[in-house]
């Protein structure tokens, strides 16, 4: 596939990231979808004039999955940032669709209609409609990445630590940001997550298979995605770390990133993050009023 093509793919992601000609791409899967399970149903020679005599009837399925689809706020839904829960809401407005369409059919009373042929139709609009969020999403990180290796940067091998929302909001955002990350994977002590997947990113391991990691993948630079967890837990998590010689940085609390780019806010780790505690911080100004003058030995 040539550069030029692979950009007019990029470019028509990024239209469909906005949600432009989305509305259009719906309707055209519905008629299709219509119109080659009637030709499936019945012989090709009678399928131009069955069409002809459904033709208000398909007009009007497509306005109301279009509708449907408007009220459920479809298409003000950014794709590239899309859940599970975005997924499912377009397939109930899409069922919701398909029914009316059913009750809608049931007035029309055409011979060529029947039950069978909505219920077919219903079903494979709404998959067609759900895959082509997915593809949405998945397309578009997936050429955004190959963009970001032809700039010719070298991408930097990360690890997470941390595999719950943390951790995928972490991944969510460096997937759709311009840093060229690589995630080589997450460890987590969670047993049951260990070989599972978070946003496409495999969970390695626990902590004890963290030096082993970093050394079988070449991890430069390790990210802490554990805001919740104690201190004593924190420290150590990051005397493992500094088994390996990468650097180590973390991300925030989970209310310090609230409506803010996660990705931006990774910092070095602190002094602070060492502590089996939390930080004591001193009243400089009112014990220099108490020592300004004197001679002072202090121990401990």
């Amino acid at each position: 596939m040539s550069l030029k093509i692979k950009s007019l793919m990029y470019q028509l992601a990024s239209n469909f990231k906005n949600n432009k000609h989305l509305w259009f791409v719906d309707i055209l899967l519905v008629l299709s979808v219509y119109a080659v399970i009637l030709m499936v149903a019945f012989s090709f020679t009678n399928f131009l004039s069955i069409v002809y005599s459904l033709k208000w009837y398909f007009v009007t399925v497509a306005a109301i999955y279009f509708v449907a689809l408007l009220l459920s706020k479809n298409y003000r839904t950014l794709w590239i940032h899309a859940s599970i829960r975005d997924y499912i809401k377009t397939a109930f407005a899409c069922f919701a669709a398909g029914l009316i369409s059913i009750i809608v059919a049931y007035f029309i009373k055409n011979s060529h209609y029947y039950l069978k042929f909505s219920l077919v139709s219903m079903f494979f609009s709404t998959l067609l409609i759900v895959v082509s969020r997915i593809t949405i999403k998945c397309g578009y990180i997936v050429l955004k990445q190959h963009f970001a290796r032809k700039n010719g940067k070298s991408s930097i091998n990360i690890l997470v630590i941390g595999a719950g929302s943390a951790a995928a909001m972490f991944l969510d955002d460096v997937l759709n940001s311009k840093r060229n990350y690589n995630i080589v994977g997450l460890i987590d002590d969670n047993e049951r997550k260990v070989s599972s997947y978070v946003n496409g990113k495999k969970v390695l391991g626990s902590r004890y298979d963290i030096v082993r990691v970093c050394q079988e993948y070449c991890v430069e630079e390790i990210i802490l995605a554990i805001p919740g967890i104690s201190n004593t837990e924190r420290k150590k998590i990051i005397e493992i770390c500094t088994e390996t010689k990468c650097k180590i940085k973390t991300l925030p609390s989970i209310d310090q990133i609230i409506d803010k780019e996660i990705s931006s806010q990774i910092r070095s780790v602190n002094i602070e993050d060492l502590l089996a505690r939390d930080a004591i911080y001193l009243d400089d100004k009112g014990i220099k009023d108490i020592i300004f003058g004197k001679t002072i030995m202090v121990t401990g």
